[in-house]
């Protein structure tokens, strides 16, 4: 470890509980949680960069927020919400960060899920979703599709 990280085993538990939310298996791909999504966004936050450092601060309070939530609709903590009542709250984060994204607490939401696809895509696992070739040889390049190019209004040479 280069620095200590940061949840606790209730907000590791909450962050895990939100990948999964966030990031659901599919009949091609497991759940982000599987993949440690929620290992990389503690280590992210628990970082010393001033980036990190604001995120770290935004991610806390956000965490609470949800925990919160749960309290007022009857559950102690979010966890405890059903699966049901937990896809519900996140449904309103999201609306939430789409009419401001930088008002607390949609800027939260929109963070997290930010937080998780990134680290999501960033495995093997996830790269393979995105067929990323990365540093692979190819033979020939050639180019857009035609498809690709229409779409941007651009015709083929």
């Amino acid at each position: 470890e280069l620095w200590p990280l940061t949840f606790s085993e209730a907000q590791r538990e909450l962050v895990i509980t939100l990948c999964d939310i966030i990031m659901p298996a599919d009949d091609v791909s497991p759940n982000a949680s599987s993949l440690g999504v929620h290992d990389f966004i503690d280590e992210w936050v628990s970082s010393p960069y001033p980036d990190q450092a604001s995120d770290r601060k935004l991610i806390l309070k956000g965490l609470t927020w949800l925990d919160e939530e749960a309290v007022r609709q009857g559950a102690g903590k979010f966890v405890a919400l059903s699966p049901d009542q937990q896809f519900a709250v996140c449904k309103d984060l999201a609306r939430a960060a789409m009419e401001d994204s930088k008002k607390f607490p949609g800027s939260f939401f929109l963070r997290m899920r930010d937080l998780v696809s990134g680290g999501y895509y960033t495995t093997p696992v996830g790269m393979r979703d995105l067929q990323y070739l990365g540093n692979v040889a190819q033979a020939e390049h050639l180019g857009p599709t035609p498809e690709a190019l229409a779409h941007l209004g651009l015709e083929a040479e």
